[in-house]
């Protein structure tokens, strides 16, 4: 985001933010320039912080704009405001036209940059109508088995061959979460460790594209889930699990009590 020569970096056009009945911020306009600095005073109470959280995108304005480089960021989430670009990622403020143009933003997935989602929604488009389940996108993507047998036996397992970009950019992404602390990355970790790398790389980017399908098909905002929180869940499922095979067999599973 470069601002004109002649025009304001940051500014600020009759912003306005109400709490139900109480008004924080009224027709607030400010221009700061670059290389300016800009100081906020004033008494407790009198919208400060909430007008750095409009600007920020931690609160949205009832009325009015924010525009950063002559471009409208007011309804931009927080991570598309301000962004450290990668070597390779592309300059020209693709991230913010392309949630303009869908209506959601994909970089807020696990893994996905902006040049990630600039190549998925070249490929795809926004429309995802062809597909009714996300069982049927995963299946095109080709990363969802493909086992090939006979006679009740399966003497060959794999997935689709082919060479769709967005499965490739989706592959790049998965990888992209081995070391990352959050559900995604766990969930790398944990199938790395039970089949390997290839098979994790494999199950991490379906994982991507189930949230890619269910944010374009049905605009679901995505909440990322920390890894503490996977973890907990995971638990949860593995004792429900062995809670049921124990009943199963006659038993029950009771907790062991640690005493000190």
């Amino acid at each position: 985001m470069n601002a004109a020569a002649d025009g304001p970096l940051l500014r600020i056009d009759t912003l306005t933010k109400t709490f139900g009945g109480f008004v924080a911020l009224e027709n607030i306009n400010v221009e700061i320039r670059k290389g300016e600095r800009f100081g906020l005073i004033g008494p407790n109470g009198s919208g400060k912080t909430t007008l750095v959280n409009c600007i920020s995108g931690a609160l949205r304005p009832n009325k009015g704009a924010v525009l950063f480089g002559g471009e409208d960021i007011t309804q931009l989430p927080p991570n598309l405001r301000k962004r450290k670009p990668e070597k390779n990622e592309v300059r020209f403020g693709a991230r913010a036209l392309l949630f303009r143009m869908s209506g959601v933003d994909l970089t807020q997935l696990e893994g996905i940059s902006e040049t990630t989602a600039l190549v998925i929604l070249s490929e795809l488009g926004i429309d995802l109508s062809a597909f009714a389940h996300e069982k049927n996108f995963v299946s095109w993507l080709g990363l969802c088995p493909q086992h090939r047998g006979s006679g009740g036996k399966i003497f060959k397992r794999g997935t689709r061959r082919g060479a769709n970009r967005v499965a490739r950019a989706l592959r790049m992404a998965a990888q992209g979460c081995h070391h990352a602390h959050n559900a995604l990355g766990a969930f790398y970790r944990r199938i790395q460790g039970r089949s390997g790398g290839a098979k994790a790389v494999v199950a991490t980017a379906r994982k991507i594209a189930e949230r890619v399908y269910r944010m374009l098909k049905h605009g679901q905002e995505y909440v990322r889930q920390s890894e503490q929180a996977y973890e907990q869940a995971y638990q949860l499922r593995l004792v429900k699990s062995l809670a049921k095979r124990a009943a199963t067999l006659g038993y029950k599973l009771v907790p062991e009590n640690i005493t000190t």
